[in-house]
């Protein structure tokens, strides 16, 4: 429960500042990494394996960020580097994959609506909350 309330508080916090700024506040993300460690280590949960989780998916998403010039965010990559720490590799991996789709079903809807084009910058972090919540809530 304390690994849910903390994730959606984080969801919503960055998320908002996501569609404002277009940015991610890296001290929030600080703040969001350092309690998933101290929730661990409170709960006498494997801290390792949660680094390992969180470290692996932010290199391998810095490397993706790197490769196609930002089109995934260098904060993105940050982002599910922190959710690793709460969540296993394979959570971790499956909130990447339903976000993604999130966000290609939107924006597919607003290119064949003419509310956008290809290059249209989209906040990606709402829908990694959004993601969160269905995959907490059973329907994805």
């Amino acid at each position: 429960m304390l690994k849910l309330i903390s994730l959606l508080i984080m969801f919503i916090i960055l998320g908002l500042t996501d569609i404002k700024t277009k940015k991610i506040n890296i001290i929030w993300l600080a703040f969001f990494g350092i309690l998933g460690i101290s929730e661990k280590i409170y709960l006498g949960e494997n801290i390792a394996e949660a680094l390992l989780a969180g470290v692996l998916t932010w290199i391998i998403l810095y490397i993706i960020s790197i490769i196609t010039r930002e089109k995934i965010g260098k904060g993105d990559a940050l982002l599910f580097g922190i959710t690793g720490i709460y969540l296993n590799i394979f959570d971790n991996i499956s909130l990447l994959f339903y976000s993604f789709l999130l966000v290609g079903v939107f924006s597919l809807i607003m290119l064949v609506l003419k509310k956008a084009d290809r290059k249209t910058e989209i906040p990606f972090l709402p829908f990694v909350g959004i993601s969160y919540l269905l995959m907490q809530l059973n329907i994805v």
